[in-house]
């Protein structure tokens, strides 16, 4: 080959060389392209699933919190008698004078509402949580007083048991009960609307007018009426037999409780008794005298002396808010318009917080006067008058 042949072959080499670099730096190129495009698409892909799986998430958890606030409503709207169907846990709320407390009971699991308790847990598989608010001596009065105090936690049960009626037979008029026995019902029924409230006529109770009054209330609000005055007159044992002292109940006694009770939430269950969410009108508009009570502390009443303390009042009705003293207690006189009312004996085997109606229905402005009696060497507890706001 010629020295002018080889040149060219050299300089054809060099061409092609110098085009396969060009060629191999186009398509290096090009694949950086659809590397980038590639990449690209896998990351608007990826943006995309992630934004339907956001969306997914998104919707699954607005409809578990739909379900949730579902389910919340249905459990607002559970009667007891629901609870029970369904084996849901309970909320019991037992409120009162000696009987609700079970006095009498000679065992610790003896008393009716111990007996009702083991009932339902063995029966039904459920836990009960009991809001335990009794006292021995005690009025209406002073528990629709406690209960507007009681916090809002403690004001959730699905059913309620009163004993009310027998200490107010001997410390105000059956009209003055029925008015505040309505309030409290109403107040009750306003923070659970669908609870259902069993009223107890104590087997020792005796005013026909009291009983006739916690009857008539029963129907109103349509609640379980439990009358132990004629549950102990049906039993097969005597009054004699059904108490340890005519008075409480012995175990024998509690059981009769126990039984009439099982039996009216037994019959409900079966009829599917329905519970209403609205409260119709005032049986005796006179009852909203009760409503919003509050204390004004004995400090800020007028001290005649150093036993008697004076207060002038607009409100429709005032009491008197004291406290029973254990063994040593003593005597106060309540007041109004300068009428004696009534005598207070603050000596009780248990301290507890009472109150005494002093006078309702009350017009234009009233004087209320508490003299507690200067001989007396006993200890008197006494916060305050309770009024109407």
């Amino acid at each position: 080959m010629s020295k002018r042949d080889w040149n060219d072959y050299s300089k054809e080499l060099g061409r092609r060389e110098l085009q396969l670099k060009r060629l191999a730096k186009s398509l290096t190129v090009v694949l950086l392209v659809v590397l980038v495009i590639f990449t690209l698409a896998a990351i608007w892909r990826t943006k995309q699933d992630s934004t339907v799986l956001s969306e997914k998430n998104q919707e699954h958890w607005e409809e578990r919190i739909e379900e949730q606030n579902a389910q919340r409503e249905r459990l607002k709207n559970y009667t007891v008698y629901d609870k029970l169907k369904r084996e849901e846990d309970l909320r019991v709320f037992v409120m009162g004078d000696e009987i609700a407390a079970q006095r009498g009971k000679e065992y610790s699991n003896s008393g009716w509402y111990d007996l009702l308790e083991s009932a339902w847990k063995r029966e039904y598989k459920i836990q009960v949580t009991k809001i335990d608010n009794t006292a021995y001596g005690t009025n209406v009065l002073q528990w629709l007083y406690e209960y507007q105090q009681m916090d809002k936690s403690a004001k959730k049960y699905d059913i309620a048991f009163l004993s009310l009626g027998y200490n107010d037979q001997q410390e105000m008029k059956a009209e003055q009960f029925g008015q505040c026995y309505e309030a409290l019902i109403r107040q009750m029924k306003k923070d659970n609307p669908k609870c259902e409230i069993v009223l107890m006529i104590a087997n020792c109770m005796k005013e026909t007018e009291f009983i006739d009054k916690i009857k008539e209330l029963c129907d109103y609000y349509d609640l379980v009426c439990l009358d132990m005055v004629k549950g102990f007159q049906k039993a097969a044992l005597s009054e004699s037999e059904l108490t340890s002292d005519g008075f409480y109940p012995n175990n024998d006694g509690y059981r009769e409780y126990y039984d009439n009770i099982s039996t009216l939430i037994k019959k409900n269950l079966e009829d599917k008794k329905e519970i209403s969410g609205v409260l119709p009108d005032w049986l005796d508009e006179e009852g909203s005298q009760f409503n919003h009570l509050v204390l004004v502390p004995i400090a800020e009443m007028e001290k005649e002396s150093d036993t008697t303390y004076k207060y002038e009042t607009a409100s429709r009705m005032v009491g008197v808010s004291y406290m029973t003293e254990s063994d040593y207690g003593g005597t106060f006189t309540t007041y109004l318009n300068n009428e004696k009312v009534q005598d207070y004996e603050t000596d009780s085997f248990e301290s507890s917080d009472q109150a005494g109606l002093i006078g309702s229905s009350l017009k234009g402005s009233n004087r209320v006067k508490l003299k507690i009696a200067e001989r007396d060497t006993g200890f008197v507890t006494i916060y305050g008058l309770i009024v109407n706001e």
